[in-house]
């Protein structure tokens, strides 16, 4: 049986690829950041690492030796706080995992990073063709990790996904559309949203899951 190692597993995107490898017959191997978190999912399955630690990144990799690897951890909320955590988790945290499939398990068949569209900016219906131009620290520690990525192009078998807003069962209410619908079933008589000129295109995450394993077994 194939095994893909899941970095940031217990995520809003990570519990539904999750569900879709293990329906295609491929064994999960996870980690996962939060403690709390580890209640909610197979704790045997599960490795409580911090990425920005090499040395965890490490152990993990050489206990699995893993086929596939996606790496959905980060920072999910745009609007965070903490700036500096966006660079260190997206790229040095990115990097510690590159650096440790290069030693420990080069053989690995696809490694799948998740950048993001709002590397796009506010461009109109871009591609993969369109210039970037991040608006946010968020955006640009996604680009900046794409670009630090690229230095194991040649050693590693890598496939970045820049997926645009995904929304679905599980999501927080600190996002858009589960927000409104938290608000509506609370009947709150008002409700504060961010910049409504912004036009954003909506991924279902059950369709996203599935691209994931398709990007990552077929592709």
């Amino acid at each position: 049986m194939k095994t893909c190692l899941i970095f940031g597993i217990n995520s809003f995107t990570g519990q539904h690829v999750k569900r879709v490898f293990e329906q295609k017959k491929i064994e999960v191997i996870g980690t996962t950041y939060s403690s709390n978190k580890l209640k909610k999912i197979d704790e045997e399955q599960t490795h409580q690492i911090n990425i920005l630690n090499a040395d965890d990144v490490v152990t993990v990799i050489k206990k699995v030796r893993p086929d596939y690897v996606i790496n959905l951890a980060g920072i999910s909320h745009v609007m965070n706080h903490d700036i500096g955590q966006f660079y260190n988790v997206h790229i040095l945290g990115t990097r510690n995992i590159l650096d440790a499939l290069v030693k420990y398990a080069p053989l690995v068949q696809k490694v799948v990073l998740a950048s993001s569209a709002h590397i796009y900016g506010r461009a109109s219906h871009p591609n993969e063709q369109t210039p970037p131009l991040p608006e946010s620290d968020y955006a640009v520690s996604k680009l900046a990790m794409e670009h630090m990525a690229s230095l194991w192009f040649n050693q590693l078998p890598i496939v970045i996904t820049r997926p645009f807003n995904c929304i679905g069962t599980g999501q927080a209410d600190s996002f858009l559309i589960s927000k409104i619908i938290h608000h509506f079933t609370k009947k709150k008589v008002s409700i504060e949203l961010g910049d409504t000129l912004i036009e954003r295109d909506f991924v279902d995450i059950r369709l996203a899951a599935l691209d994931y394993y398709t990007i990552t077994v077929k592709g």
